[in-house]
């Protein structure tokens, strides 16, 4: 009987310390991809909140900048803010990370404050590098 406890204690004691670091692992990773997707959608809006849409591009991936053009950034932000009025600030409401054989993809929504309303601000990111970028944007209200 003794010798069953030993070995069970054998077992059991590095599975859960096994279990404990992935989930340290897994916790860390989950904030590191929260924060990396929540600054790129705030430095985004930030930028567009200043009119400055060159900057803005630079947050867009390669592959999605012939879509979002300055001209076009500049075209439905008009349009957002004349739904809900000068852009005050913002706040997440929402991101999920997830991973396949092709990749990571983030989404994240974020709620935008006008002096006239609310609207919301919709993100698809990829990681390029070590940065994740915009390959697809929607703006509601």
């Amino acid at each position: 009987m003794r010798s069953a406890v030993i070995i069970a204690a054998g077992v059991v004691v590095p599975l859960c310390l096994v279990c404990g670091v992935g989930a340290v692992l897994f916790g860390r990773s989950a904030l590191q991809g929260f924060q990396a997707i929540t600054r790129t959608g705030s430095q985004f809006l930030a930028h567009m909140q200043a009119g400055d849409f060159k900057a803005a591009t630079q947050l867009i991936a390669p592959a999605a900048r012939a879509t979002y053009t300055q001209t076009e950034l500049r075209r439905r932000w008009g349009i957002l803010q004349s739904a809900i009025g000068k852009v005050q600030g913002w706040s997440v409401q929402n991101f999920k990370i997830s991973a396949d054989s092709a990749g990571s993809v983030g989404t994240l929504n974020m709620r935008v404050q006008g002096d006239k309303g609310e609207g919301t601000a919709e993100f698809v990111l990829k990681p390029e590098g070590e940065q994740w970028l915009i390959t697809e944007l929607r703006f509601g209200w």
